[in-house]
C-alpha cells in the first residue's frame, strides 16, 4: 500500500510541477485576443482585452507579415496552454482525491 501512495503522491507532484511552468508560460503571452484589421495598404494589428468589466481594444499600429504571424503563433500557444492547464488541474484533483481515499482505508 505504501508503494501505492509514493506513486500517488509523485503523480501529484508532478502535476503541479507541470500546471506551475504552464501558468508561467501563460502569464508570459500578451493578454488578450489579437485580430487583424486590413485597411488600404496595410494590415493593423489590435488587442482586445477585458479590464474592470470594460473590453476596450489596444492598437498595435501597422504590421508586416512576419509580426502577424509571430502574435498568431502566441495565440494558438494561449490556447493549448489553456488545454494543458485544464488537464493538469483535472489530474491533480483526480490524484488528491485518490490519496485521500487511499488515506482513509489505510
Amino acid at each position: 500500500m505504501d508503494a501505492i501512495l509514493s506513486a500517488l503522491k509523485e503523480e501529484r507532484e508532478q502535476a503541479e510541477k507541470l500546471l506551475k511552468r504552464y501558468e508561467k508560460e501563460f502569464a508570459s503571452l500578451p493578454v488578450g485576443t489579437f485580430f487583424v484589421r486590413k485597411l488600404r495598404n496595410g494590415q493593423y494589428g489590435y488587442i482586445t482585452q477585458s479590464e474592470q468589466g470594460k473590453v476596450r481594444q489596444v492598437y498595435l499600429g501597422k504590421l508586416e507579415v512576419d509580426d502577424i504571424a509571430k502574435y498568431k503563433e502566441q495565440m494558438a500557444r494561449k490556447r493549448k496552454l489553456r488545454e494543458l492547464m485544464k488537464k493538469a488541474m483535472q489530474q491533480k484533483l483526480f490524484l488528491e482525491k485518490a490519496l485521500r481515499h487511499a488515506r482513509k482505508k489505510g
